[in-house]
């Protein structure tokens, strides 16, 4: 049986992925980050406008329920740019996000909770 060892990718000197978000974010904030369709139109999104984004959702998610480093907080939602803010916004709380499909079933929606931790 072959066992993997992780180890840094070559070229990505970051301890974890926040520090690779925050630096590219530094490196270029102005650049269209994704793009979402509204009302027909796609809108871009910058980098500095997704982590503003982010940091709100954070503040919202501390604020109003609390949310610590360590909690678990469910996130459902279609693929979409939202679910990316909303999942650095719980990044940023120091929270672990917890996804699940808009399509699951309440039985799967229960697993997935429950095995969250």
């Amino acid at each position: 049986m072959t066992t993997f060892e992780p180890r840094p990718a070559e070229g990505l000197n970051y301890p974890n992925v926040m520090q690779m978000f925050q630096a590219r974010v530094r490196r270029s904030p102005e650049l269209t980050a994704l793009r979402s369709k509204r009302d027909g139109v796609w809108r871009p999104m910058s980098w500095r406008e997704w982590e503003q984004a982010g940091r709100e959702i954070a503040a919202g998610l501390i604020a109003l329920c609390a949310v610590a480093p360590g909690d678990r907080v469910a996130l459902m939602a279609s693929t979409r740019a939202e679910w990316a803010l909303c999942d650095l916004g719980i990044a940023l709380c120091g929270a672990i996000g917890v996804p699940i499909y808009a399509t699951s079933t309440g039985p799967d929606m229960a697993f997935v909770l429950a095995d969250a931790g």
